[in-house]
C-alpha cells in the first residue's frame, strides 16, 4: 500500500476540520478526492504532505509515518498543490535542470533522466522554448515532469484541470493513465471537474463537511442504493403504473424507467406480457457520477 490515512483529524481552536479521515491507495491506482467546497479536501493533502500539523491519526506513505519519518515518508512523493511554479524567462528544460540540481547525488537524476521525463509528458518538441510562451497545458505538464523527475511512487495533484482547455483536459487524463500504468505511480486528484474524474480514476473518495463519506470504486460511487435504475420501453404506458404499484417513473406513452434489483426485472417482464404490454428494450439507465455526488452530498452546501 502506498499512501494510508487513518483517522486523521485537524482541529483549529474549537473547530473541528477533518474528523476521522481515512482511506488508501495502491500502487497504479489513480483516486479521485472530491467534496464540496470548504469539505477539507486541501486540507487533507496539506495534512498528508506535512504542510500542516496533524491533530490526531496517522499518515503513512510507503509504510513511513509522515510525523515521525517524516524524510523517509515524503521522499517517494511528487505533487502540484494549485500552479506550479517556473522561471518564466528561462526554457522549461533548464527549469527542469534547476530542479534536478535540488536532489542528491545518489539520486541519480541526470540528463538521461530529464530527458526521460520529458519524454514521458510529451514536451520533446518545446522543451527549449521559454515557460512564458507555453500554453497552460503544457506548464501542467511541465510541472507533471518536474514533480516525477526524482521517481516517485506517489503523486498528489490538487485541482489540475484548473483553467485547461478541453484538449488541455484530454491530453492530462493520458498522461495520468500512462502513468499509473507504465510507471506504476498511485495518483491522488483533487479536483471538481466530475465529469473528468469518472473518465479518468479508477476509484473515489468522497469527503463532506470534514468526514469520509464512501470511498469506493467509480462504478459503485455511482449507485445511489444497491437497486439500479432500469429504463424500459414498451408500447403502452399506460398499465404500469398499476403493474408495479405506483413505483415507476413514467417518461412518455412508451418509456418508463423503475428502481429494482436485476432479480425483479424478469418478474416484471412477465406481468408486462400478461397484460398484452409489449416490450421493446431494457437497458441500466446510467446515473452520471456528478449525479450520484450531487444526491449523496446534498448538493453544493457548505456547513
Amino acid at each position: 500500500m502506498v499512501l494510508e490515512c487513518n483517522n486523521l483529524c485537524k482541529r483549529i481552536g474549537k473547530k473541528q476540520i477533518l474528523n476521522n479521515i481515512t482511506f488508501n491507495i495502491n500502487e497504479g491506482e489513480i483516486m479521485g478526492f472530491i467534496g464540496p467546497n470548504g469539505a477539507g479536501k486541501t486540507t487533507t493533502i496539506k495534512l498528508i504532505l506535512g504542510l500542516q500539523s496533524i491533530t490526531s491519526g496517522q499518515v503513512k506513505i510507503n509504510g513511513y509515518d509522515i510525523k515521525r519519518n517524516f524524510e523517509k515518508a515524503i521522499y517517494k512523493v511528487g505533487s502540484i498543490v494549485e500552479n506550479p511554479d517556473f522561471y518564466m524567462y528561462l526554457s522549461g528544460y533548464d527549469n527542469l535542470k534547476l530542479s534536478a540540481n535540488l536532489y542528491k547525488k545518489e539520486d541519480k537524476i541526470d540528463e538521461n533522466r530529464v530527458n526521460e521525463v520529458i519524454k514521458l509528458v510529451g514536451l520533446e518538441n518545446r522543451i527549449h522554448d521559454k515557460v512564458s510562451k507555453y500554453s497552460l497545458g503544457m506548464r501542467q505538464r511541465l510541472g507533471i515532469a518536474q514533480a516525477i523527475l526524482h521517481r516517485p511512487n506517489l503523486l498528489i495533484l490538487d485541482e489540475p484541470t484548473n483553467g485547461l482547455d478541453p484538449e488541455g483536459i484530454k491530453d492530462l487524463r493520458i498522461l495520468l493513465s500512462k502513468l499509473a500504468k507504465e510507471e506504476k505511480i498511485a495518483i491522488l486528484i483533487s479536483s471538481h471537474n466530475l465529469a473528468e474524474i469518472e473518465n479518468t480514476c479508477t476509484k473515489i473518495t468522497i469527503i463532506k463537511n470534514g468526514e469520509i463519506i464512501e470511498s469506493t470504486s467509480i462504478e459503485n460511487a455511482k449507485k445511489i442504493d444497491q437497486k439500479t435504475i432500469y429504463e424500459i420501453e414498451v408500447d403502452d404506458t399506460s398499465k404500469i403504473p398499476e403493474i408495479t404499484g405506483n413505483s415507476a417513473d413514467i417518461m412518455n406513452k412508451n418509456i418508463f424507467k423503475i428502481n429494482m434489483e436485476k432479480e425483479e426485472i424478469a418478474d416484471l417482464v412477465e406481468k408486462m406480457v400478461k397484460q398484452n404490454i409489449r416490450v421493446y428494450k431494457i437497458s441500466e439507465d446510467t446515473t452520471s457520477l456528478e449525479d450520484a455526488f450531487l444526491k449523496k452530498t446534498g448538493g453544493n452546501k457548505i456547513v
